[in-house]
């Protein structure tokens, strides 16, 4: 008969098996986790620069569209001005396709400078607040700002939510 009594040090040499085997495949597997991660950088960083060109261009024509809201503009703007800009906008972002070239964050202060620009209690100043905060998205998408550049960016997109919630209230 076979005997399938294993010794003590049988039993060590089989926990040390074990154990490597154990810490090898944890090993395989975040290499693999992070090969994956890396791979997944590189091809999105890949498309990114396929694209430069065609987001430079969709946001150069988004930037001149938002001309009548600059900072420097101090008149008020006109209903028929909101309309004309929003159906410009509108055209950029459908017929132009440009809203494929918006950051996830550009687009949300795209849709919120938008909704801003057609409320009707909206004052200028707040409108001309979310459309500075959107082109200074634009320029973040594009490196044009430094990390600490960004950081000292007077117009604060969250401060444009707040504003607009705390009209809500």
């Amino acid at each position: 008969m076979i005997s399938l009594e294993v010794s003590a040090f049988g039993k060590d040499i089989l926990i040390a098996l074990l154990d490597k085997g154990l810490l090898a495949g944890i090993v395989i597997g975040v290499g693999y986790y992070f090969n994956r991660l890396l791979h997944e950088k590189k091809a999105r960083d890949s498309m990114l620069e396929a694209i430069v060109e065609q987001r430079i261009t969709a946001y150069k024509k988004l930037w001149e569209a938002t001309q009548m809201v600059q900072y420097a503009r101090m008149e008020e703007i006109s209903e028929a001005e909101k309309v004309a800009l929003s159906d410009k906008l509108s055209e950029w972002y459908y017929k132009d396709g440009g809203a494929m070239f918006l950051s996830f964050k550009a687009s949300k202060l795209y849709g919120e400078a938008k909704e801003i620009l057609l409320d009707a209690e909206s004052d200028f100043r707040t409108i001309k607040n979310a459309f500075s905060a959107l082109r200074a998205q634009l320029k973040s998408d594009l490196k044009i700002y430094t990390e600490a550049e960004e950081n000292m960016q007077t117009i604060n997109p969250d401060r444009i939510f707040k504003q607009k919630e705390e009209k809500e209230k």
